[in-house]
C-alpha cells in the first residue's frame, strides 16, 4: 500500500510539474502546410522544418518567436519560456482568443478569395494596409481606428471619397496627393464610436458604409490587446495586421535539421 501511494504522488507530482512547465503557442504565419494559421501548438511538440521554410507563433506572455527551417527539435527546448505566476489560465485564455481570431480571418479570407475569383478582394487590400488602425475606403462594415486620429487609406485605383455620417447631411471629399497612400479624415465631419458612414470612392458609385470603432491607446498600448479589442468589434483583418506588426522577440535558425 505504501509503494502504491508513492507512485501515484509520484506520478501526480510529474503531472502537475508539465503542466506547470508546458505551454501552448498559436501559429501566426506558416509557411507549410502541416501548420496552420490559428493552431495550437503546446510547447512540447516536436517541429520540424524543411530549408527555406519558416513558422512564427505567438506565446502565452504575447511574444513572437519565429523558427527558420532547417530545423528540427521541440519548441520547450529552444523557445525561452517566462513562467509568470498565476499565468497560466491568462495565457491559455490568450492564446484561445488568438486562435479564434486568427481562423476567423483566414476563413473570411478564403472565402472572398473564392466568391472573386482573380479580383483583389477587401480583405486583400485591408492586408496591404502598413498601418494597422487606418481605415480602407474600399471596404466595408466594422473598421477600427485610434479616437486620437483617423487615417483613411487608398489604393491606387482610388483619387477622392466622399464621406458622410449617415444620420447626418454634412458632407466632405477627401482628394489624395499623387503618390499618398494615407488622407486624413475631414474635420467636417465629426467622428462617434460604433456610428455608421457612408463612402462613395471615385470611379464606383457604388454607396458603401462601414461602421466605425474607436480606440483609446492610453487606456492599453499592448498590441497583443489591442488586437483582441479589435477582434471583439468584428475587425478581424486589422488584428491580424496588427498581430504581425508586433517586434520579434526571439529567433531560432540554428539548429539544423537531422
Amino acid at each position: 500500500m505504501t509503494i502504491f501511494i508513492k507512485l501515484v504522488n509520484s506520478a501526480l507530482f510529474l503531472t502537475i510539474s508539465f503542466a506547470i512547465n508546458s505551454q501552448q503557442f498559436v501559429v501566426l504565419e506558416s509557411s507549410i502546410q502541416s501548420y496552420k494559421k490559428g493552431q495550437i501548438v503546446n510547447s512540447a511538440t516536436q517541429i520540424t522544418l524543411d530549408k527555406n521554410t519558416e513558422l512564427t507563433l505567438i506565446s502565452e506572455q504575447g511574444k513572437l518567436i519565429k523558427i527558420k527551417g532547417s530545423y528540427d527539435g521541440i519548441i520547450g527546448d529552444d523557445v525561452t519560456l517566462n513562467h509568470e505566476k498565476n499565468g497560466v489560465a491568462k495565457g491559455a485564455s490568450l492564446i484561445d482568443s488568438l486562435s479564434m481570431l486568427l481562423m476567423k480571418n483566414q476563413k473570411q479570407s478564403l472565402g472572398a478569395a473564392r466568391s472573386l475569383e482573380g479580383i483583389s478582394t477587401e480583405n486583400d487590400a485591408i492586408n496591404t494596409l502598413k498601418k494597422p488602425w487606418a481605415i480602407d475606403v474600399n471596404a466595408t462594415g466594422d473598421q477600427c481606428s485610434l479616437n486620437r486620429q483617423t487615417l483613411l487609406w487608398r489604393n491606387n485605383n482610388v483619387a477622392s471619397v466622399v464621406l458622410k455620417q449617415k444620420l447626418k447631411d454634412t458632407i466632405a471629399t477627401v482628394h489624395w496627393k499623387a503618390g499618398d497612400a494615407y488622407s486624413q479624415w475631414p474635420k467636417t465631419i465629426h467622428r462617434e464610436d460604433k456610428q455608421i458612414y457612408q463612402l462613395i470612392v471615385s470611379g464606383d458609385y457604388q454607396v458603401k458604409e462601414i461602421t466605425l470603432h474607436l480606440f483609446n491607446v492610453e487606456v492599453n498600448s499592448e498590441k497583443i490587446n489591442q488586437a483582441l479589442w479589435m477582434t471583439k468589434r468584428g475587425c478581424y483583418p486589422q488584428a491580424s495586421l496588427l498581430l504581425s506588426s508586433i517586434e520579434m522577440d526571439q529567433i531560432i535558425d540554428k539548429k539544423v535539421k537531422r
